[in-house]
C-alpha cells in the first residue's frame, strides 16, 4: 500500500541526499509526504517532513525547511512522541539560527530542554504506548 511505497521512496530520498543529489532527494521526499498525508500515517509523515526539512536545509531553502520542520514538530507533539518532536526541533533550531531569528531560537531551545528533562534517562521505549 501507500505506506510501504512511501517507505521505499524515503529510502531513495536518503540515498540521493547522501550522494549530494539534493533536488532528486527533495522530489522523492515530496512524493512520500503526499502518500503519507493521504494514508493519514502521522508518525511516518512527521519523520518524512523532518527529512524533507533537512534536504531543504542542504539546498539553502531555509524558509521552506521551516514550514516542514514546524509541522513535523507539531505532529510529534500531538502524538506525544518526544523523539519525533526532538528530531524536528533540533533541525528547526539550526534553521532559525541561520535566519537570525533569535527569539524563536530561544523558544525552540527551551522546548528541547523541557522535553529532555521530561524524558526518562533509561534506554528503552520511554513509556510510549505500544502501537
Amino acid at each position: 500500500g501507500p505506506q510501504k511505497e512511501a517507505k521505499v521512496i524515503m529510502s531513495l530520498a536518503n540515498v540521493a541526499d547522501r550522494e549530494n543529489e539534493h533536488e532528486l532527494s527533495l522530489t522523492y521526499c515530496r512524493r512520500a509526504v503526499t502518500l503519507l498525508r493521504d494514508s493519514a500515517d502521522l508518525r511516518n509523515l512527521a519523520s518524512a517532513l523532518s527529512v524533507t526539512g533537512s534536504v531543504l536545509i542542504n539546498l539553502r531553502r531555509a524558509p521552506e525547511a521551516l514550514v516542514c520542520l514546524e509541522e513535523a514538530a507539531a505532529i510529534g507533539r500531538d502524538l506525544g512522541d518526544s523523539s519525533l518532536e526532538l528530531d524536528a526541533l533540533t533541525l528547526l533550531a539550526g534553521v532559525l539560527q541561520d535566519l537570525e531569528n533569535d527569539s524563536d531560537v530561544l523558544a525552540v531551545r527551551r522546548r528541547i530542554t523541557e522535553i529532555n528533562n521530561r524524558r526518562p534517562s533509561k534506554i528503552g521505549n520511554g513509556g510510549k504506548p505500544n502501537e
